[in-house]
């Protein structure tokens, strides 16, 4: 058996135990990780498993199974893939189906929700209630006049609301302790429609890896993106290219940022950033959507009360950028 397929069992192994970080240096998120809660929604193939995620520890039938034609066939596959997390199921979903998405939902808004909540947080922002209307905004300042309301109807500013939906418009701003209401056209629609869900994070390119970091800290069974930019025009690839980062962020395998951001200016809805004549979308927030992994956050969602609040949650040691 050579060296790469005897570390990928042992990798494997000690992954699924809950090891220490010191223990995967390999790793591209570096987190623990810890046995999956739901053993018996693993694939058929993967019945010898099953003992071991409950036990955590492999029996002498497992060990027969690890050594056996198939056992050897299947950590062989992962050493030569890096597939490491091949039984988490990752499916992808659209503002229309997420309500049908159980599990852990990311929904993911490249231009502007998410990247604009982000900067917000950035700026010191406490947390941030999303909402699906205008009225419930204004409702929401009305009973809480110090909150300040983001947010766009169409893409454009709304008359009334504190910011528009700009990550630019939060560089400078000192916003400590402050909360804010947030409504968009596509972002926010995503979280509150996703109804079904167990957990929820919202995300952008410039919380990706965080994000990613987060979700291996939780270990679902099942996560499901929300491409909210998808409609049947056929727009979103720059959601679409988050949820391609996303996964191979999660499945730790190699991606081509580069690839990532041309495919972000090359989509649809980035064409109103490179405009002139288009205003409300500026060049500079387009740049600032494209800076990947810009904070060490991810964006989670709880319910609180009747809505739907978001929070910052440090996941990589700081706001600020986690890799060069």
């Amino acid at each position: 058996m050579s060296f790469r397929l005897a570390h990928a069992i042992i990798c494997y192994h000690s992954r699924h135990r809950g090891v220490g970080e010191g223990d995967t240096k390999g790793s591209v998120l570096s987190v623990r990780r810890r046995p999956r809660p739901s053993a018996e929604r693993l694939p058929l193939a993967d019945l010898p498993l099953r003992a071991w995620f409950r036990r955590q520890t492999p029996s002498c039938s497992d060990v027969v199974w690890m050594l056996s034609r198939e056992g050897l066939a299947y950590f062989r596959t992962m050493s030569e893939t890096g597939d490491f997390m091949g039984t988490l199921d990752i499916h992808r979903a659209t503002l229309e189906t997420c309500g049908e998405a159980s599990g852990t939902v990311v929904v993911i808004d490249v231009l502007r929700a998410f990247t604009t909540a982000g900067f917000a947080f950035d700026a010191g922002a406490e947390a941030i209630t999303l909402v699906s209307e205008v009225r419930e905004a204004y409702a929401l300042r009305e009973a809480h006049p110090d909150w300040l309301i983001t947010g766009e109807v169409g893409g454009l500013p709304v008359q009334g609301f504190d910011f528009s939906n700009s990550p630019g418009g939060f560089v400078g701003e000192d916003l400590r302790g402050r909360r804010l209401v947030q409504r968009t056209s596509s972002g926010t629609q995503g979280v509150v429609r996703s109804t079904g869900a167990a957990n929820r994070v919202a995300a952008s390119l410039c919380c990706a890896r965080a994000t990613a970091v987060y979700l291996d800290r939780l270990q679902p069974d099942r996560v499901t993106m929300v491409i909210t930019g998808s409609h049947p025009e056929g727009l979103g690839d720059e959601d679409q290219a988050c949820a391609d980062y996303l996964e191979g962020l999660i499945r730790e395998r190699p991606v081509d940022l580069e690839g990532i951001r041309k495919r972000v200016r090359s989509a649809q809805a980035a064409q109103r950033f490179i405009d002139p004549e288009q205003r409300a979308f500026s060049l500079e927030d387009l740049e600032y959507a494209l800076d990947v992994d810009r904070f060490g956050f991810a964006m989670v969602v709880r319910k609180e009360g009747a809505y739907d609040v978001m929070r910052a949650v440090d996941v990589c040691g700081g706001p600020r950028k986690v890799h060069g």
